[in-house]
């Protein structure tokens, strides 16, 4: 056990709701922001 009390072998999973077909600016979830696509920003 890690100091922490958590199992080193667990992880977790989320989902995070994101909208492709938006009408303003189609694709704006993978759209990159400094390198990284914006659903990685809120993640």
């Amino acid at each position: 056990m890690n100091p922490t009390g958590s199992n080193p072998k667990e992880f977790a999973v989320a989902i995070i709701p994101a909208r492709y077909s938006s009408t303003r600016l189609p694709g704006k979830p993978l759209l990159l922001i400094a390198g990284r696509p914006l659903v990685l920003w809120v993640a």
